[in-house]
């Protein structure tokens, strides 16, 4: 049986990428800190669409995505 490490490793683990794992629904957010809290020191950046937020710069609406407005993640390792 397959436990939840198993499953994020084999649907969402990036061979080729910077990403440790990529393409996550945001539903899954809780259960992938709950299966690797301590594991390793990660940094989860947001995916999706990027809201029209006239508070924030250009600069930060063209790359980044804030979690309310996002529809995936990705894991990336930090050292």
């Amino acid at each position: 049986m397959y436990n939840r490490q198993d499953i994020f490793y084999k649907l969402y683990a990036s061979r080729c990428d910077r990403a440790s794992f990529k393409n996550i629904p945001i539903v899954l957010l809780e259960d992938f800190k709950k299966s690797f809290k301590g594991e390793f020191k990660y940094r989860i950046r947001y995916r999706g669409p990027r809201a029209h937020n006239y508070n924030r710069t250009p600069d930060l609406r063209q790359s980044t995505c804030l979690k309310k407005d996002a529809e995936r993640f990705s894991v990336y390792k930090t050292y």
